[in-house]
């Protein structure tokens, strides 16, 4: 498998580094498509330094038969380099601020009402990176004051921001790339909406991915939702979170929509598909499209799978649900054992036991 890394603005991809890049991992999801990917990168330690230029830039990786199995972006590089961990994240970044405050009159010691400042911007920030939003709270506060946050906050967050800290051992050189797919940008901003009419959900997907979605080309809707909902958004959540939130919400006929953003990143929004019993799963963790192997590397995602010669026949399941069939939610694959993994849904992610469900 192979990796190719683009510049930023997606015009050409940029110049190889006499490096090794070995894909970890890297897994699908039928909320966005691509999802996650691990690079671990080895080399020389001033060619390594290089790759911390390559934050956000466009990343493909490519299977060893030519077609691309995952794409998206550079979210976080990791560098191991001499006796120092360097860390820096995209999420470390904020180039288009507000700040949201209590007002507080001069000469008074108590709150009044919410009050939210302009936006504040870098150009340069914006031209290099995107736009990734943070509206940032404080407590009581003036007009003048709360502008006084924003750009100070501004002037801190406008760039990626590195972390160097003392290594606690003393391997080889070396660096890890942690990718996401685009779907994930749909998190960078928030989405406010000050209508009232009752428009479809699907619809109002499309709508948020055309404003909101800087990274996404187009929309192309396979269904309606048959569910209309208000428009009106206060702006306080993410274009993401309206957007899964609508996804979960399904369509009339009780099923959920699905979203999945191809390697022109267009998004697709469709109906979570009836079981057909076209695939089988297999205990060996094979998945098959009739007596056709699918290719791990593919993770196959948004399809059912009926169990073949899993559960022993004297196994009594009638008070229970079909335990037989499976809807693969996520598939990660890793190269180097051939291993893929499937994750059904429902399945609770283990990272979220304990924490509240909502609020």
């Amino acid at each position: 498998m192979k990796v190719d890394i683009l510049s930023r603005d997606f015009s050409a991809e940029l110049a190889t580094l006499p490096l090794q890049f070995t894909i970890e991992r890297y897994s699908h999801s039928v909320f966005g498509g691509p999802k996650r990917a691990t690079i671990k990168v080895t080399g020389e330690e001033n060619d390594l330094w290089e790759l911390v230029e390559r934050l956000r830039c466009p990343v493909v990786i490519y299977s060893d038969l030519g077609d691309a199995p995952w794409w998206g972006f550079v979210a976080d590089i990791q560098l191991r380099v001499g006796a120092w961990d360097v860390g820096v994240t995209i999420d470390s970044m904020f180039n288009y601020i507000a700040v949201a405050y209590a007002y507080t009159p001069e000469g008074e010691s108590q709150s009044g009402e919410r009050r939210t400042t302009a936006w504040g911007s870098d150009a340069d920030s914006l031209a290099e990176y995107g736009q990734r939003e943070l509206l940032q709270s404080v407590s009581a506060s003036s007009d003048e004051h709360a502008l006084a946050a924003r750009d100070m906050i501004l002037a801190q967050k406008k760039y990626p921001i590195p972390t160097i800290k003392q290594a606690t051992a003393s391997p080889a050189a070396g660096a890890t790339l942690n990718c996401r797919g685009w779907y994930d940008t749909l998190g960078w901003r928030y989405y406010a909406n000050a209508g009232t009419d009752l428009v479809d959900t699907a619809t109002q997907i499309s709508a948020i991915v055309g404003t909101h979605g800087e990274f996404i080309t187009a929309t192309d809707l396979d269904t309606v939702a048959g569910l209309t909902t208000s428009e009106y958004r206060d702006g306080d959540s993410s274009a993401l979170f309206e957007i899964e939130e609508m996804l979960k919400m399904g369509t009339s006929d009780f099923l959920r929509m699905l979203a999945s953003v191809d390697i022109n990143r267009r998004m697709r929004v469709y109906e979570e598909p009836a079981n057909d019993n076209r695939y089988l799963l297999t205990k060996q963790g094979l998945l098959y499209d009739g007596e056709t192997p699918l290719r791990k590397e593919t993770c196959p995602v948004g399809v059912w799978a009926r169990l073949k010669d899993v559960i022993p026949g004297s196994v009594d399941t009638s008070k229970l649900a079909d335990p037989t069939v499976m809807f693969i939610d996520e598939a990660e694959y890793e190269p180097a054992t051939d291993t893929l993994r499937l994750t059904p849904r429902g399945l609770q992610n283990v990272w979220e036991i304990g924490r509240p469900v909502d609020g």
